[in-house]
């Protein structure tokens, strides 16, 4: 099978994505296995379409002593054609700006732009754990603006503060590998495989081959270890219990802002442009540190359980932390902002 490495690149490999994303990257493989093709013109306009949703690929921007890394699209470890093209994010990149960043003494504060839903596990954790070492250096802030999920979420955790746009879906802590295999296609084609190899988990889970109980015993067991190593990346850098984060924490799913805030995945809800100004004026987060807890507290300021956190989401609050419109602020931080907007989330017009 010619597409047999690309097969294996995305069915046997271990993903920190949500599900349509990852179901959508499947499906554009399967037609291609199954012999359709997309025209040079059709492949040009879905990239094209994707350039422009995901905006343009640059590295951290400073605005009013704010270093904004851009993360859109899905994070891949290294840069490729496609990923320089169509817009996704890639570990590399990302650690590369943050380093720029942090070194930058013209920067105060730095603050994670994000709008992607994961992407692959490799380089993720190193990443994170990064980002984790340096608190207290500088400020750090992640956004979701629009999406924080899966790789994306695990990397934004580890910030001094998360905040999510009024909009926004946070969270599908998780992970997942897809396997097919494509036996019965072989055989109405009058297609035969034969694998030679020592030992025989050298090919274990091949495409050629329905799945045994080993190879999934196996594949089920890589997952998992991915899943506990995201778990104890969200404790550590949220302040909480791996137990806390498997029980309520969204349970893999995504949440809107609201309960993102409620569940204790976000520390505040608020736009972008607020988040902006607020970091220029130096009312930035203070580092919690490795070991620090979150806490929740009601209404009336009272702390609450985690447990009655949790309860409490039936009736999220959505409303912004800071008012929507400073009234102190100067045309400078104006014309920064818009600066800063145009060049972080723009219209692609490639």
């Amino acid at each position: 099978m010619k597409l047999s490495h690309v097969v294996n690149l995305v069915y046997g490999t271990p993903w920190f994505i949500t599900e349509g994303t990852l179901r959508t990257i499947a499906e554009v493989v399967r037609v291609h296995v199954e012999g359709g093709r997309l025209t040079p013109e059709e492949v040009r306009e879905r990239l094209d379409v994707a350039a422009a949703a995901n905006g343009p690929r640059r590295g951290g921007q400073v605005v009013s002593s704010v270093g904004v890394i851009p993360v859109y699209g899905v994070i891949m470890p290294r840069a490729t054609l496609m990923t320089e093209y169509s817009g996704g994010a890639t570990v590399q990149g990302i650690t590369r700006s943050f380093r720029e960043l942090l070194d930058d003494e013209s920067v105060g504060s730095i603050l994670f732009d994000i709008d992607s839903p994961g992407g692959y596990v490799d380089g993720i954790d190193e990443l994170a754990t990064e980002i984790r070492a340096a608190r207290g250096r500088k400020p750090i802030s992640a956004i979701a603006d629009y999406v924080m999920a899966s790789a994306a979420y695990y990397i934004a955790c580890q910030a001094d503060e998360v905040i999510a746009s009024p909009s926004s879906l946070v969270g599908s802590i998780g992970c997942k590998l897809v396997h097919q295999e494509f036996s019965k296609m072989d055989e109405n084609l009058g297609i035969t495989t034969n694998i030679i190899a020592m030992p025989a988990a050298k090919v274990e889970g091949n495409e050629y081959e329905p799945l045994s109980e080993q190879a999934r015993a196996t594949l089920e067991q890589r997952v998992g270890d991915y899943y506990a190593q995201f778990v104890n990346a969200v404790a550590k850098g949220r302040g909480v219990t791996a137990a806390e984060v498997k029980a309520g924490y969204g349970e893999g799913r995504v949440l809107t802002a609201g309960r993102a805030k409620t569940a204790g995945l976000v520390d505040r809800v608020d736009t972008f442009d607020n988040t902006i100004r607020r970091l220029a004026t130096g009312k930035g987060p203070v580092s919690r540190g490795a070991s620090a807890r979150i806490e929740h507290f009601d209404e009336h300021g009272q702390l609450m359980t985690r447990e009655q956190a949790i309860a409490s989401l039936s009736e999220p609050s959505v409303e912004a932390d800071e008012p929507a419109t400073p009234p102190d602020r100067s045309k400078e931080a104006e014309a920064a902002l818009a600066i800063a907007r145009a060049r972080t989330r723009q219209e692609a017009t490639r």
